[in-house]
């Protein structure tokens, strides 16, 4: 009996988490489990309306070679904790195993070019983020992240 409590206990918890905003909670049973923890990313696509013309035109296009990074990567400093491109479908999940208690996770993007996307200045307005380039340049940024958590 007691053989077969142990097995419930090891097997792992998996759980989604989705979200759109640049700082994100880890779930309290996630972040103080005492297994491994893993972050898989399930998709991430970004959606940018860079229109100069007029703020009321919402025209978000999918950029390509947008880069996804997050301080969850936590062995990978080297390149700026890079996750994945976004708006790209991956044969198969990356996972990054988590090497210390970590409540919460940021994110940013950058370009092709190494641009960071969203840098401080950026204000959350609804469901999108506005980016103010210059007085009269306005960069609207969305994007959803989904993960798969394991632990």
């Amino acid at each position: 009996m007691s053989n077969l409590i142990n097995d419930l206990l090891t097997v792992p918890i998996k759980r989604y988490l989705t979200t759109d905003t640049l700082i994100t909670k880890f779930p309290p049973d996630f972040s103080y489990s005492k297994n491994k923890r893993y972050v898989e990313i399930v998709n991430v696509n970004i959606f940018i309306n860079d229109s100069k013309i007029d703020d009321g035109i919402n025209a978000f296009h999918q950029p390509k070679y947008v880069s996804m990074h997050s301080d969850f990567v936590q062995d990978r400093r080297d390149l700026d904790s890079f996750v994945q491109f976004a708006n790209m479908i991956y044969p198969k999940r990356k996972k990054y195993e988590l090497l210390s208690q970590q409540l919460d996770f940021t994110i940013w993007f950058k370009d092709i070019c190494g641009t960071v996307l969203n840098s401080n200045n950026l204000t959350r307005i609804d469901d999108f983020y506005e980016h103010i380039i210059s007085p009269t340049h306005k960069r609207k940024i969305k994007f959803v992240l989904e993960l798969l958590l394991v632990y």
